[in-house]
């Protein structure tokens, strides 16, 4: 019998099976989700999930993928055997994509490859699958065949393969024949391709719904109330619950009938409760004289505590103390810790939770009406509020594919530092402090609306684009359709242990012919600082009406303004965060150009932020909301900023929405609370509720879990909207 060479510890437990290390820069391993500009759609047969995309590396044959995906562990899903009905999932899934193809060229074809062992050992009868370059996964290829030189999708030629000949998927050698050696992709070619096939998925899937198979195009967007049940007297109690069906107490009846009043007029297309009676009682009494039909389902229950529930919750947290190490666990160790077999894992109660999310996600919604779920909770981490997660996306993904493969374009990090949104939203520009070019990203509207592609933008002088710009804020100017971007320190002209900031003007143009950065102005700012690490992060263009000027905030990154000492308390330095009001002094005879400081706003005492990172204004009606982000706190703070006649010009207040929010915590170590956005650079406001933030690279020392939302764009909105749209971007959504 052979034995297994395997690259996870997760995917074998024999003792024969020897452990090497998978490279993760494989594209087999990245997440696909249908905002990737790439992917045609996504498939489940079963419990399994299937993706549809192009080849991102070679366009012969319109080629596309079919392969087993697990978003969640991505891991999970390489170098392992794989089930009977995993294989017959990709089967179908082929036949489906296959027949897609016939619709379009004159010949489609489909291989299965890459799928077994990579190398045997004879000596040791060792089989390994896969190897250092190249995991196992579970794939096939799908690709046309015709005329290399004709077009059958729009304008985008077929670039081979070349009938009757042996079609080698992986050559790259340029002195192979035409069409038989790789052939990119073009920026605009691959949105084409999708379109078209996706079209043809669409004509035909209905047919394989009979054998079990559900394909996804288009992400379908619907709100979700989700409420937790009212208190019950166990809850006062600190007691476990878990299972055992504890009835509302008063308390939690006045609560679910206060629900009721905030949901007035609201009509839920459908509802959905636990089975336990105080979470279908809470919606009882939520919905009133509302006849919604209720849905109840034990897969909405709290998780099931076993031998534990009744007793005390404090008792349970002092026998763990005792027994287990929880504080050294794993994220994974942790997730499916279960003190004994009467309890269920936090991964147990996720997979049923997830197999309730895929039955709504897959049925037929009845009405663009809201959903209500009634169910269970845990108590807050703290009293701030948590940002609604919306969508996000990685940058490097998100330009890679349309980048023409040209990787020589793309910078090996992305220390993003700042993003501003283009007025009319469908555009935001992204700067990073590695570089010197500046990234052009399709906003949600854009992808919906206009035919749009990610991009770099060059500097006027490319020869910076390989040069650290210290870039940290960019800003719009809207009288001159021009941006500011702030370098965060650059050397003084005075003295060599003094560092003064610089902001440079420049107009961007981006439009499906011609996009460019024209460089206006460079102006030095009248602002000394100690050291190099901590100068301005953010900044923003405000227009003061009544005194017909117009200024630039620069936020300081630390408090005071400057570096925090050895010596000075980290406690006591907090809250001192400040804004400097700059205004320009226009080149004359005998000076350049500078901007020069003409008052300081002093953020809130009780804004307790270690650093600052960014800021984003945004006017609404009579008010103007500002938005300040720490990336060690991992917070937002909300407010509202007003002209004043004095120095400094403006002063922050409060309103309805002030504050500060958390950005997600996660679970990790024992710790519910644990930071993920822990590289938040640049924030921007799309509308009154929904936030654009931006994370840059994450640094060593921040741990492992940074590591999951670095270099990436995020979408939130505020938690006290009074209708909130809480999109998950998950591959069965």
């Amino acid at each position: 019998m052979a034995h297994l060479l395997v690259e996870n510890l997760s995917s074998s437990s024999s003792n024969n099976r020897q452990i090497t290390s998978a490279s993760s820069c494989h594209w087999a391993l990245e997440s696909c989700t249908l905002t990737d500009p790439k992917v045609i759609a996504l498939v489940c047969f079963e419990q399994s999930n299937y993706a549809v995309h192009l080849h991102p590396k070679d366009k012969r044959g319109y080629r596309s993928i079919v392969r087993l995906i697990n978003n969640d562990q991505i891991f999970s899903t390489i170098n392992r055997d794989y089930t009977s009905v995993e294989r017959i999932g990709l089967a179908l899934a082929m036949t489906l994509v296959t027949e897609a193809y016939n619709r379009v060229v004159p010949i489609a074809q489909n291989a299965v490859t890459g799928n077994n062992a990579r190398l045997l050992d004879p000596k040791t009868v060792t089989i390994q699958l896969g190897i250092t370059q190249e995991p196992i996964f579970l794939h096939g290829h799908v690709f046309g065949c015709g005329d290399p030189e004709r077009k059958y999708i729009d304008d985008v030629q077929l670039d081979g393969p070349i009938l009757g000949t042996l079609f080698n998927m992986n050559t790259s050698s340029p002195s192979e024949s035409n069409h038989d050696k790789k052939v990119s992709w073009k920026s605009d070619e691959i949105n084409k391709v999708v379109r078209r096939l996706e079209t043809e998925i669409e004509n035909i899937h209905h047919a394989y719904k009979i054998h079990g198979l559900t394909v996804i195009t288009r992400n379908t967007f619907f709100n979700i109330y989700i409420v937790r049940h009212g208190e019950t007297d166990w809850n006062t109690q600190k007691r476990l619950q878990g299972h055992t069906d504890i009835a509302l107490s008063a308390k939690g009846k006045l609560q679910a009938c206060q629900l009721q009043e905030k949901f007035a007029g609201i009509h839920f297309s459908k509802v959905f409760s636990s089975d336990l009676i105080r979470a279908r009682s809470t919606a009882e009494l939520i919905l009133g004289s509302n006849k919604s039909t209720i849905n109840e389902t034990p897969l909405l229950r709290e998780r099931c505590l076993g031998t534990w529930e009744g007793r005390f919750a404090g008792e349970l947290k002092s026998h763990l103390e005792q027994t287990i190490d929880v504080d050294n666990f794993t994220q994974e160790e942790y997730l499916s810790f279960k003190w004994d077999d009467t309890a269920e894992s936090y991964s147990d109660a996720y997979q049923r939770l997830q197999t309730f999310i895929r039955s709504i996600a897959f049925s037929t919604p009845i009405s663009d009406d809201p959903i209500l779920l009634s169910s269970h909770g845990e108590e807050q981490c703290n009293r701030n509020q948590t940002l609604i997660l919306l969508h996000e996306q990685n940058i490097r993904d998100s330009l890679y594919y349309e980048n023409e493969r040209n990787e020589s374009n793309i910078p090996d990090a992305f220390e993003t530092s700042g993003v501003v949104l283009r007025p009319d939203n469908l555009i935001m520009y992204i700067i990073f402090d590695n570089t010197f070019q500046i990234g052009v990203f399709c906003t949600w509207l854009a992808i919906r609306t206009i035919n749009c592609t990610n991009k770099l933008l060059d500097w006027p002088d490319n020869t910076f684009n390989k040069l650290n710009s210290e870039f940290e804020g960019i800003a719009y100017n809207s009288l001159t359709d021009t941006y500011f971007i702030v370098q965060e320190t650059i050397s003084s002209n005075v003295s060599s242990n003094e560092y003064n900031s610089n902001i440079f003007e420049v107009q961007i143009t981006t439009n499906v012919t011609f996009s460019s950065i024209n460089l206006i102005q460079s102006c030095r700012i009248n602002w000394t600082f100690e050291s190099t690490s901590k100068g301005f992060e953010g900044l923003e263009f405000m227009m003061h009406h009544k005194r017909n000027k117009n200024y630039l905030l620069a936020l300081c990154e630390g408090n005071k303004c400057k570096p925090q000492s050895n010596s000075e308390d980290p406690v006591t330095s907090l809250g001192n965060g400040k804004l400097v009001v700059l205004d320009k002094h226009e080149t004359t005879h005998n000076n350049s150009c500078q901007w020069v400081s003409v008052g300081i706003i002093n953020l809130p005492f009780d804004i307790k932020f270690r650093d600052y990172s960014a800021i984003s204004a945004y006017k609404q009606n009579t008010s103007t909301y500002i938005a300040v982000t720490s990336q060690v706190n991992s917070q937002v703070w909300i407010g509202i900023i007003e002209e004043i006649d004095q120095n400094p010009y403006f002063r922050i207040t409060s309103s309805n929405k002030t504050g500060v929010y958390n950005l997600p915590r996660t679970i990790v170590n024992g710790s519910m609370c644990a930071k993920e956005y822990c590289n938040i650079e640049g924030v921007a406001w799309i509308n009154e509720n929904q936030l654009i933030l931006v994370s840059d690279l994450a640094k060593k020392s921040h741990g492992v879990l940074c590591f999951r939302k670095d270099e990436s764009i995020h979408y939130f909105s505020l938690p006290n909207m009074q209708e909130s749209m809480a999109i998950y971007p998950s591959h069965c959504s």
